[in-house]
């Protein structure tokens, strides 16, 4: 299992940019973008935030993207989906905040309960 650090490098390259330029959008060095692709460095909080911001993501959106649904207990995937997905639908494309019905969370979370998963 990937680390966090190493998901999101490999996040940008999937958005087609090369290790260097993702060194040059996070405002660190190759070398260290290496490091953290070998196991040997980790980004912290501050660099997650950094990038959501350059990306107009809040960061918890961009942890939330760089979950691999295959760590997820099965039974539980389509209800991590369905909650991504109303997060993201929250944010317009500036990051600013939309407003969206105030029942989404309490509807998600009472159909996990239905599903007899935790909320």
């Amino acid at each position: 299992m990937e680390n966090t650090s190493v998901k999101l490098v490999r996040f940008l390259q999937t958005q087609g940019r090369s290790q260097k330029q993702v060194a040059e959008l996070m405002e660190i060095s190759e070398s260290y973008v290496s490091k953290v692709m070998s196991g040997e460095r980790q980004f912290s909080l501050k660099h997650f935030e950094m990038i959501g911001d350059k990306l107009k993501l809040p960061t918890h959106l961009l942890l939330l993207r760089l979950v691999d649904l295959e760590e997820i207990p099965e039974s539980l995937r389509s209800g991590y989906q369905t909650l991504v997905s109303g997060l993201e639908s929250c944010y317009q494309e500036n990051g600013e905040m939309v407003e969206v019905q105030d029942d989404f969370l309490d509807a998600y979370i009472e159909n996990s309960m239905l599903q007899g998963h935790p909320g």
